[in-house]
């Protein structure tokens, strides 16, 4: 159920909560189209409302108490403006949060899903915890074309070339990875892996 009225703190004070059980109900504001307020049986939330490429779309922005129907105004119009073009606020987090996961917590959630063979995992454990340590806390994005080029060229003199390429195939797999697994298909994480570049 929606009911349109001014978001207001005497407004929404009065708003009484929903019975256990029941379906959220929804306050439009009456000056800022997109403002409202979901109430449920246990809080009152501020939302944001608006078509985003053509979909409905609703974000969050807080809950009434440590929100006040000002603050809350605020910031959806913050929120709105960013919206209209065409930019979604969870979205954008998503990929702050992306852009910071790190080799090591790549590798991690890897093996954590992957089923591979003790042999692998030894050998990829070896690569990056021994010869690529120095990026363990690196966010994976940062790991580029140039700089694999340039680690793989070291491992190669100062080891041998089978050592460099046991690195850079376990690098390549965890990169694989992450590329399906924090990216999106519209929203990759790199172009193309940048362990390509050895190809």
């Amino acid at each position: 159920m929606v009911d349109r009225m001014k978001l207001s703190k005497r407004n929404v004070d009065q708003v009484p909560l929903v019975p256990a059980g029941s379906a959220p109900r929804f306050y439009r504001d009456s000056e800022l189209t997109g403002f409202g307020l979901k109430v449920t049986a246990q809080r009152k939330i501020f939302i944001v409302e608006r078509r985003v490429a053509g979909r409905p779309k609703r974000v969050t922005i807080g809950r009434y108490g440590p929100w006040t129907p000002d603050n809350a105004r605020a910031q959806a119009q913050q929120i709105l403006a960013e919206m209209a073009r065409g930019e979604l606020p969870t979205e954008r987090k998503r990929q702050e949060r992306v852009r910071g996961v790190t080799l090591r917590q790549a590798f991690a959630d890897y093996l954590a899903v992957r089923t591979l063979e003790p042999k692998t995992v030894t050998e990829y454990r070896r690569a990056l915890e021994v010869y690529l340590s120095d990026w363990s806390e690196r966010p994976i994005t940062q790991i580029t074309r140039t700089k694999v080029l340039e680690r793989f060229q070291r491992l190669a003199s100062e080891r041998v070339n089978a050592t460099a390429n046991a690195v850079m195939r376990g690098l390549r797999a965890v990169l694989n990875f992450a590329q399906h697994h924090y990216g999106r298909d519209d929203k990759p994480l790199f172009p193309v892996n940048p362990v390509q570049a050895l190809s």
